[in-house]
């Protein structure tokens, strides 16, 4: 193996990966590790770790295009948001004063904008709370309130 910086380092990366390419279009094709290192000609074992590579790759993208997505998403809602929410706060009939009244379905288009946004962010699951601390807490408070009251009933402080 060549060393970082080398030519020669660089001709193998580059062979890696149009290997690891070649390896990924047969991996798509259904072709099993031993069929496609034969046809790339390397080992069994170097398939393994190219397909390792090819999964971990694919993860990657696929998590950044799921994150680029949901970025797209919340910003259409925000657009929404911003259109619609005027009228919902003065877009219904005046009222007998002439003041402007909200309107309900406005109103319930920019809940719905606001439940899908929380959606996309994550902001809807259900939140962990660290016991541990709150039962560690109460123990040392109730230890406290002994040692108060024991000291209350010596009439000392």
């Amino acid at each position: 193996m060549a060393g970082p910086g080398t030519h020669a380092h660089f001709r193998e990366e580059i062979d890696i990966e149009h290997r690891r390419q070649h390896v990924a279009y047969l991996l798509m094709h259904h072709l099993t590790y031993k069929e496609i290192a034969a046809e790339v000609g390397c080992s069994t074992g170097t398939v393994v770790t190219d397909v390792k590579a090819i999964r971990e790759a694919w993860a990657e993208r696929s998590a950044q295009d799921y994150d680029t997505w949901v970025a797209e998403e919340v910003e259409k809602l925000d657009q929404l948001e911003r259109k619609v929410l005027p009228v919902a706060l003065t877009g219904g009939k005046p009222g007998p004063e002439g003041e402007p009244r909200p309107s309900m379905f406005a109103t319930d288009r920019v809940l719905t904008i606001m439940e899908r946004r929380a959606k996309l962010k994550g902001l809807d699951r259900p939140m962990r709370h660290e016991v541990a601390k709150t039962i560690e807490y109460t123990r040392n408070l109730d230890a406290e309130i002994e040692e108060l009251l024991s000291n209350a009933d010596r009439g000392g402080d």
